[in-house]
């Protein structure tokens, strides 16, 4: 067997859903599709990353998908923080539109005992990125509690 076919079990591979884009629509568009889709998958290394601003624009409470993805499998391996107005992947400035939602959300995660890794999916169209970023990260540090 060539080191091309060699199972990576060392490696997560995460699926990350998204309501629509580029088309009309996707087929994995929420937490549970994703959840059955992983727990039919039935490997270690496949996980699911939650993208807020996915979340939010499938209409789900990402508090609650977070949870499900916990309770039913552990297979939370990674986070996208960013914001947006429920229409559109707008990846904008973590914080900026849905604050009691985001903040219910960090609770959330340590809650569940999530502890990887926190990244930003934003892209700043008007303000510059350095500064959009350090904008999400106060954002961030404000709504972490310390236990």
């Amino acid at each position: 067997m060539s080191h091309l076919t060699t199972p990576r079990n060392d490696v997560k591979i995460c699926i990350e859903y998204k309501l629509k884009e580029p088309r009309t629509h996707c087929l994995v568009s929420n937490a549970a599709k994703t959840l059955l889709l992983v727990n039919e998958i039935q490997k270690e290394n496949v996980g699911i990353m939650i993208d807020v601003g996915h979340s939010i624009a499938a209409l789900e409470n990402p508090s609650e998908a977070a949870a499900l993805v916990k309770r039913y499998g552990n297979k939370l391996f990674y986070i996208h923080l960013n914001d947006n107005y429920r229409f559109w992947d707008d990846d904008m400035i973590f914080g900026s539109v849905n604050i009691p939602v985001l903040l219910e959300f960090m609770f959330w995660l340590e809650e569940i005992g999530y502890d990887d890794y926190y990244t930003l999916d934003i892209y700043p169209y008007r303000e510059g990125g350095i500064k959009a970023a350090n904008e999400s990260i106060e954002w961030i540090k404000g709504m972490i509690t310390d236990k």
